[in-house]
């Protein structure tokens, strides 16, 4: 399953969590992918046990948890140590924010102790309320990366991804950028649950997720979820390079593809192999500095959200200017971008890579931007490169 997956283009993974660590990590091994393990302490559980401790109830698991991730402590093929997952849930009744606060805070203390070179990671939600502003706030500033997971696409919500973009800038600013920040997106459907039905996203739509993340100040990008019987479990279709109806050992219960579900999911995976291919060619760009040129953005058309052209600049070696723009409504829009000088060997890149140059007026260029559209372009300042 690795080797397929590092075919695909994906450089880490996060399996199954019953699946051990010893497992997991031999098969890392022959591949060279990175692994990310979850591995939780469990808060306690009042209504089986009334009289239950908490500190005693954590104490006991991290010391048994922390003896296994000492095993793997210069492991090269492991990535982070994934030990809560949308802890801010907490906040819901009866409420034990107290409880996995403190066993975060205990558990990655513990980690650190036996294994100062592997991060932490807590992935969580979105900001879900303003009330909940300090545990979130405390939650997503205490691992070493900060995560969230944002599903966007489903029943009634699929014409702008403005409040995506809104919990990915706040989760940027709350760790002042000095940490990474890893968004996982939506890849899968789901039926629907308490009136909202998850939809599988078209390859479009994935890709305005992705830019759209990266615009906003990711520098990790995780899909969820792949398609097996461990996800139909969980009622969730995936996406995989051969979809089956359903999965050898799957229970009765599970959820069941339809045609239209296996269809879909395999071209979204064909999809996610073109943008794996595609963020791998941007990497250096994503990763080199913000630029200080400053420019300006115009609209033309009717948008859906106040603000939908979002963009980010990047300066790469040679003085070579890299401008990510996203289009996150979805609605075309004609865009006029003016800089402060006329620039040189102006160039859009297209999702396979190629370069196509594009005329200027004088300091600015247009340019017209499909609904959750993405345009890519590259640009110098001063002497044009040969």
């Amino acid at each position: 399953m690795l080797a397929s997956l590092q075919h695909a283009g994906f450089n880490c993974f996060k399996p199954w969590n019953g699946l051990s660590l010893a497992s997991v990590l031999a098969e890392a091994h022959g591949t060279g992918m990175q692994l990310i393990k979850e591995i939780f302490v469990a808060a306690c559980n009042f209504s089986a046990n009334p009289g239950c401790d908490p500190n005693s109830n954590a104490s006991a698991q991290i010391v048994s948890l922390t003896s296994q991730i000492a095993t793997a402590e210069n492991d090269p093929n492991l990535l982070a140590w994934y030990i809560e997952d949308e802890p801010t849930a907490c906040i819901l009744p009866p409420s034990n924010c107290p409880e996995r606060i403190a066993n975060f805070e205990n558990f990655k203390a513990a980690i650190k102790a036996v294994d100062s070179t592997h991060p932490v990671v807590d992935q969580d939600i979105g900001l879900p309320r303003a009330s909940a502003l300090p545990q979130w706030s405390r939650l997503n500033s205490a691992g070493d990366v900060a995560a969230n997971d944002n599903y966007p696409f489903h029943t009634g919500n699929e014409r702008t991804l403005e409040a995506s973009v809104t919990e990915f800038s706040r989760l940027v600013a709350l760790n002042h950028q000095q940490k990474p920040v890893w968004l996982t997106l939506q890849a899968f459907g789901l039926p629907a649950q308490n009136g909202l039905a998850w939809k599988l996203p078209t390859p479009g739509q994935l890709r305005a997720e992705v830019f759209a993340a990266l615009v906003h100040g990711a520098t990790g990008i995780v899909y969820f979820a792949l398609d097996n019987w461990a996800s139909r479990n969980a009622q969730v279709i995936g996406i995989t390079a051969t979809p089956l109806a359903s999965y050898p050992n799957q229970h009765p219960g599970d959820a069941v593809a339809t045609a239209s579900d296996i269809a879909s999911s395999e071209t979204l995976w064909n999809a996610t192999v073109s943008l794996n291919a595609e963020l791998q060619r941007l990497q250096s760009v994503i990763l080199s500095p913000t630029a200080t040129l400053p420019y300006r953005v115009a609209i033309q058309g009717r948008a859906i959200s106040a603000t939908p052209i979002r963009t980010l600049l990047k300066m790469g070696n040679e003085g070579v200017y890299t401008l990510l723009v996203s289009n996150i409504d979805d609605m075309p829009l004609n865009v006029h971008f003016t800089l402060p000088v006329p620039p040189l060997d102006l160039h859009s890149i297209d999702a396979g890579g190629a370069r196509n140059r594009i005329g200027s007026n004088s300091n600015s260029f247009a340019d017209s931007i499909e609904g959750y559209g993405v345009r890519i372009f590259e640009f110098s300042i001063g002497s044009p490169r040969r």
